[in-house]
């Protein structure tokens, strides 16, 4: 079975205590934990070992399959119990087993003695918990001929893979660092769509394995007023098209606070962008292919309630095509007794597009930063300050707050509704974790 040179070092180092592989996406992290158990077991037949993800649904989604490709592919006879999910390997020498486990519960990790364990996307979990898990199964690794503990993760700040592994690495631990451009086996075109749909920052974790901080300072650091301003209004777009350009309104319900911030979204012709491995910038001109922009040139804030609002978007901009993107409570909100926010804005005769459930945070946020500036400098995302001056106001000072958006200065009700239309409109396209690709050289 053919691996890249940072999967070969983490599978065959059988001294290091603690071990751990941190790499960007794609880089092959779960087929090398998955190499890694199996190598581990054959060294250890006749004990145990066990591999974890942070969900049940990652290990039938991602690590099972996995396991199966890399065990037919090496030809190992095997046997599956879907039961507290385990494989018995069945060796010349005898038999060894590997658990999967979910980290959801701490507590069900206890109770075993193993040679090995290994940990699936450690940095999803939260870092206390993290450290819980690493004291548990530590505790556990106290069997067969090899022992060791090994994680390996996308990083996540400065999360349990760097507090573990770089701040505070103990005797004879190593950290290897895999790279998503040292795996020539992914798709074209794959490395440039993360650079294209995340911030620089982002990039750096999600490409190059590096850690960088990810929930400090303020949250939409990629905005800039100067470099995302545009002086264009609704009547410039009116005038380009010929005609009235449709609308496109994020929502956010909030009693006397509710708000919408009014989009136009536009196709232009790419121009530049910023190769980050050299820091130049790279004329793309000869591309003709069109990339969609969005503009927010309007906003209104303070509303009372759902049927005000409707009121105040009426009035302002009549006769015209208009999208709505609300927040996924609207389905069971009332603003009044008797039908709810989503029937209220599908009633005023507006396209509504709404999902059963908000974005998680974290993605909301990685999607509106990668708008306004992505990995290679290009900016699509643009605000005119001048109409939307509360919404200027609260990119430039929401800060994190203990790992999550400051909610207390009430920055967090425009944020909360452009974010809800940027992200349903300008999804990420690679935002998936550990996938299995194909096997070899992955």
């Amino acid at each position: 079975m053919k691996l890249l040179s940072h999967q070969l070092d983490f599978v065959n180092d059988t001294t290091s205590p603690d071990i751990a592989l941190v790499g960007g996406y794609g880089c092959g992290k779960t087929v090398a934990v998955v190499a890694k158990a199996i190598k581990l077991a054959s060294l250890n037949v006749g004990y145990a070992g066990m591999v974890t993800e942070p969900t049940y649904g990652m290990i039938e989604d991602t690590l099972k399959p996995t396991f199966d490709l890399v065990l037919d592919q090496l030809k190992i006879r095997h046997t599956y119990r879907a039961t507290r999910p385990a494989y018995t390997l069945h060796f010349r020498t005898g038999e060894a087993k590997i658990s999967l486990r979910s980290t959801e519960k701490a507590k069900n990790l206890l109770g075993m003695n193993l040679a090995f364990v290994f940990l699936d996307e450690a940095d999803l979990v939260d870092p206390q918990i993290g450290k819980d898990i690493y004291r548990i199964t530590k505790s556990r690794i106290r069997a067969g001929n090899i022992r060791q503990f090994g994680a390996v993760s996308t990083p996540e700040g400065f999360g349990f893979m760097y507090k573990t592994f770089e701040e505070n690495p103990g005797p004879n631990t190593r950290l290897i660092r895999g790279c998503s451009y040292d795996n020539h086996h992914l798709p074209e075109g794959f490395v440039d769509s993360i650079l294209s749909n995340y911030s620089e920052e982002q990039a750096q974790a999600y490409i190059y394995g590096r850690f960088v901080n990810l929930t400090s300072g303020t949250v939409y650091r990629s905005f800039d007023r100067n470099d995302n301003n545009t002086t264009k209004t609704l009547n410039d777009f009116d005038a380009a098209a010929g005609h009235n350009v449709p609308l496109h309104i994020g929502i956010d319900f909030n009693v006397g606070k509710c708000c919408g911030i009014v989009h136009v979204v536009a196709q232009e012709v790419n121009e530049q962008y910023l190769d980050p491995r050299t820091n130049n910038v790279t004329d793309i001109k000869v591309n003709t292919k069109l990339v969609e922009r969005a503009y927010a040139i309007g906003e209104i804030t303070g509303m009372q309630d759902t049927e005000t609002l409707i009121n105040r978007i009426d009035e302002l901009y009549p006769n015209r095509e208009i999208h709505v993107y609300p927040d996924a409570s609207s389905r069971a909100r009332k603003t009044n007794a008797a039908i709810t926010d989503l029937q209220l804005l599908k009633q005023a005769g507006y396209k509504v597009h709404n999902n059963n459930k908000n974005p998680a945070v974290k993605d909301r946020v990685n999607t509106m930063n990668a708008m306004f500036r992505n990995a290679n400098g290009a900016h699509r995302y643009y605000v005119n300050g001048q109409m939307c001056p509360e919404y200027t106001k609260c990119l430039e000072q929401q800060a994190w707050k203990n790992g999550e958006p400051d909610k207390s200065s009430d920055l967090d009700h425009p944020l909360d509704a452009a974010g809800y239309f940027i992200t349903k409109r300008f999804p990420l396209t690679n935002n998936n974790r550990s996938q299995p690709l194909r096997l070899v050289g992955i």
